[in-house]
């Protein structure tokens, strides 16, 4: 009931592309992971299968040789995926229910300008295929918007210019993100589980139209300084773009609620609808704790002091 709720108030909004997003972001495989080590991603995990040579490696791993590499400039957070084998092309690939494949952060780990290619498959039937390129000295987004598909395939091209200090073929992917077919899945990934939001909802719906719209100005005013951590430090250069994309939906929802707040003849979504849709956002986007400081922030700038 909780997804069904959010996806009918998301439908009122036509510039948003997707509804439930899934950030695969490995983090929670730290634990199987020890202190330099790499290893393969877990069986099942986030609900798929994972080819044996997609492998997972701490950022602790093997320090003095991967600095400055794809391996430390491609990473968000602390675990991140990378292809393994030592020679040759290695394609990886996960399958499992159908999804909507948006996008990854994609680093070559060795070279500058590395061709690498990917592809989505349903039923063992190629339905789209994409070649790009990626360099090791920052982090690279790519957007793919693959829909209907159960098998995603990444294989990393031979070319581009090696820059040390190791060479080979290997990519560095993180945050894999995708939309499952249904409102159902096994995911293990970051932000995949509902919250129990109903006492945001009774405290907001317990305002005034006026105090709801001071409400909103609040949360709307704080996603704009939050989405500043997806910055790197003192640089205008995005170092999270999904989880700045998943902000700025965020924001769009609360100004469209306060457009319908201040204008009559535009539907407006219910309270509980707003507040299910921003923590479902929060999730995808590892920022919950701050968003229920936002709402609690927000509704108490609302009201009137004692």
């Amino acid at each position: 009931m909780f997804h069904k709720t959010v996806l009918s108030f998301l439908s009122l909004l036509p510039v948003i592309s997707y509804a439930n997003p899934i950030i695969i972001d490995f983090e929670n495989t730290h634990s199987l992971l020890k202190s330099n080590q790499t290893n393969a991603i877990p069986t099942a995990y986030a609900g798929f299968n994972w080819s044996g040579n997609f492998r997972l490696m701490t950022s602790d791993y093997n320090q003095s040789t991967k600095r400055n590499s794809g391996y430390e400039n491609g990473l968000v957070g602390t675990v991140v995926a990378y292809t393994s084998g030592r020679a040759g092309v290695n394609t990886v690939q996960f399958n499992g229910p159908v999804f909507t494949f948006l996008g990854a952060n994609i680093t070559s780990a060795w070279k500058n300008d590395q061709d690498f290619t990917v592809i989505g498959l349903r039923d063992n039937q190629v339905l789209y295929f994409e070649t790009c390129s990626t360099s090791s000295d920052q982090l690279y987004w790519f957007n793919f918007n693959f829909p209907d598909i159960d098998t995603l395939r990444i294989i990393p091209g031979t070319k581009g210019t090696d820059i040390g200090p190791a060479r080979g073929n290997h990519l560095v992917i993180d945050n894999i993100t995708i939309v499952p077919d249904s409102d159902v899945y096994p995911s293990t990934a970051s932000g995949s589980d509902p919250l129990d939001v109903s006492a945001f909802v009774e405290s907001f719906a317990s305002l005034a139209s006026a105090q709801k719209l001071v409400a909103s100005i609040f949360i709307a005013n704080q996603l704009t300084i939050l989405a500043r951590s997806t910055y790197a430090s003192d640089s205008n250069q995005v170092s999270d773009p999904v989880r700045l994309r998943l902000i700025n939906e965020m924001q769009h929802i609360v100004t469209n609620y306060m457009t319908a707040l201040v204008t009559p003849d535009i539907p407006r979504p219910t309270d509980a609808d707003l507040i299910e849709a921003l923590f479902l956002y929060a999730q995808s986007a590892r920022c919950t704790d701050q968003m229920m400081h936002i709402l609690l922030s927000g509704i108490q700038s609302a009201q009137p002091s004692p």
